[in-house]
């Protein structure tokens, strides 16, 4: 058994801020799916994600095949990101991950880093067009831009 198994789920390219994507396409659950070797379904949760937090801790119990020893098991971890409207908005992986026996005393192992990229509506767009090209706008004023998608 694999006890407190971890991960951190990042967000967009390498070097931009974690918490802007949930800012700009906000979700509420997030589903978490852990797939042995053999194929089986050994996670398989859907938690809650509360909009006003920038993380939700968890932490799983995993069954390890037997005679798995300390290296533990390989594993595929998917996670999909779910709008109020029950759309999936973001997905991670399907991502190979490491999942080790737990030891007492022992020092857990760094949590992997999942990349998760945006998959709602529009993610699949070659480019967008933003109209109107230039505007000009006395602080305070309303403003609008329209934004289309093209493949």
């Amino acid at each position: 058994m694999a006890r407190g198994f971890t991960f951190d789920a990042r967000f967009g390219p390498e070097g931009l801020p974690n918490g802007v994507a949930s800012d700009l396409v906000p979700f509420t659950k997030v589903r978490v799916l852990l797939v042995n070797a053999a194929g089986t379904n050994v996670v398989d949760r859907v938690v809650d994600f509360p909009s006003n937090v920038q993380e939700v801790p968890l932490s799983f119990d995993v069954p390890l095949a037997s005679g798995s020893g300390s290296a533990g098991e390989s594993m595929v971890l998917s996670l999909a990101f779910v709008n109020a409207a029950g759309d999936t908005v973001f997905r991670g992986g399907p991502q190979p991950v490491q999942v080790v026996p737990s030891a007492p005393g022992s020092v857990p192992p760094p949590a992997p880093q999942i990349p998760v990229t945006f998959t709602g509506t529009g993610s699949t767009a070659g480019s967008v067009r933003i109209s109107p090209r230039t505007l000009t706008v006395l602080a305070g004023d309303p403003f609008a831009f329209t934004a289309v998608a093209r493949d």
